[in-house]
């Protein structure tokens, strides 16, 4: 419950319940009550006002927070960078909503992360995974464990961040690349950079390979995936998928880019010359660009909202002009970093004015594609 109203004012007084386990606007019940009478008992919608004093942005860093009343806990969420606190207070950009779990941030610290760069709530969820990977009892006997077998210390660490990723997930986000952004790049003659950070396993990238065969520029094409696992980049230079792994992927592209291994699969010779592995935390920086396509998916969540701010302006850095950043479903990137959004998960960069209009169809987005890879005005810039 939240009480908004300045205490001495004798205007109404908002009471703000968050209904919601997940904090959905939707489910806020909003009640009034004026100094001459009781509470009624009416829902209404939030108004803006409100809601700007209950969630601040980054814009209202010096604003005077005393006149709200805390009468319990209110399950705010992170908004360009601060987390409006229980007492009214702001807190600094790039704190955590709350401080890091010691034994997480002894095993994050052990791989050499800093724990302060990501959320706390999702690494707690994970608590109870990463002790059964390594049977453990306790945190403490997992401590003494890892202290002893330096070994478990992998699966400890992927069971905490654990990269959830499949082969074509969202199959409309390939598509959507696939039919609108790959055959602007036909025109060029140069090589094609494509990044997956924070890869994981390196289904996406292998994904993203299968896509440049079918179009004929996997061989001027040069893909790099890098996590900060090291037994994550293992696996993906392993390349071995069991075959309920494979079910997104259609009969064709399994019997042309696919080749039996034993009882698994794993990527033909052609795919596999082209895939690059690396060991690298996208929070120490990014890799060198300019690159065509960068896959960053299903990551900033995790980060509290500086390190997330801070890496999405770096990715946004080394991004071609032209190229195109995926994110996950519930990602967006900075809107100061001035990328457009052109279909599911992609943004592109571009620095000129020559975009597409918003009303722009598939095939208006994929002709503005072309026209900058060509280096020519699409129809609608002199308009």
């Amino acid at each position: 419950m939240v009480s908004l109203g300045d205490k001495g004012h004798a205007g109404p007084r908002y009471t703000v319940e968050q209904r919601s386990l997940l904090g959905i606007w939707g489910a806020i019940r909003l009640t009034r009550t004026r100094p001459d009478e009781g509470c009624c008992d009416r829902s209404e919608s939030l108004p803006t006002t409100a809601r700007a004093m209950v969630f601040p942005t980054s814009s209202d860093a010096g604003r005077d927070l005393s006149h709200i009343d805390f009468a319990g806990k209110v399950p705010v969420r992170a908004l360009r960078g601060r987390v409006l606190a229980r007492t009214g207070r702001l807190l600094p950009a790039g704190r955590s909503e709350e401080p890091p779990d010691e034994f997480i941030a002894w095993v994050l610290a052990r791989a050499g992360l800093d724990a302060t760069a990501y959320r706390t709530p999702p690494l707690v969820r994970r608590l109870p995974a990463c002790l059964r990977a390594i049977q453990a009892s306790s945190t403490h006997a997992a401590r003494e464990m890892l202290e002893r077998r330096p070994d478990l210390l992998a699966p400890a660490l992927n069971a905490l961040l654990i990269g959830v990723t499949t082969m074509f997930r969202e199959p409309e986000v390939y598509e959507f690349l696939r039919e609108e952004v790959l055959p602007a790049w036909s025109v060029r003659s140069d090589t094609l950079r494509i990044w997956s950070a924070a890869c994981s396993s390196g289904d996406e990238l292998c994904s993203m390979a299968m896509i440049l065969a079918d179009a004929g520029l996997l061989e001027r094409s040069f893909l790099l995936g890098t996590d900060c696992r090291g037994d994550a980049v293992a696996q993906a230079r392993a390349g071995l998928y069991e075959a309920a792994a494979l079910e997104a992927i259609g009969k064709d592209y399994r019997h042309r880019y696919l080749e039996r291994a034993g009882r698994d699969w794993r990527p033909v010779e052609a795919l596999r010359r082209q895939l690059h592995w690396k060991v690298a935390d996208v929070l120490s920086g990014v890799e060198a660009g300019p690159w065509d396509v960068i896959l960053w998916r299903n990551a900033a969540m995790y980060l509290n909202a500086s390190n997330a701010e801070t890496v999405w302006r770096q990715l946004a850095s080394v991004l071609r002009d032209g190229g195109v950043l995926v994110v996950g479903k519930a990602e967006r990137p900075p809107r100061e970093l001035g990328l457009k959004h052109v279909g599911r998960c992609v943004y592109q960069s571009t620095t000129d004015d020559r975009r597409p209009p918003c009303s722009a169809t598939a095939s208006g987005r994929g002709q503005f594609f072309r026209c900058l890879a060509q280096g020519r005005q699409p129809p609608w810039a002199s308009q």
